[in-house]
């Protein structure tokens, strides 16, 4: 589960050059169900760093994201 100011909405072009394209759906995917690298405490910045670097989005707005992920230890 998420929890996400409406800056999740705000993604705009930073600088004006081109870049590969994303939409809205896809950016919301990365933050909210990428289970990839759990581990690590800055997960939600990189996913915003890469964002940046690969599209050239950014958010115009305040960013703030909770996100709460049930883990299921299975028996070995």
């Amino acid at each position: 589960m998420t929890i996400a100011t409406d800056g999740i909405y705000t993604f705009k072009n930073f600088d004006g050059k081109t870049y590969n394209s994303i939409n809205q759906q896809e950016i919301m995917s990365k933050f909210f169900e990428d289970r990839n690298e759990l581990e690590n405490n800055n997960k939600l910045k990189k996913t915003l760093f890469e964002i940046k670097n690969q599209y050239g989005l950014m958010p115009s707005d305040d960013l703030t994201m909770i996100r709460i992920i049930k883990r299921i230890n299975k028996m070995v």
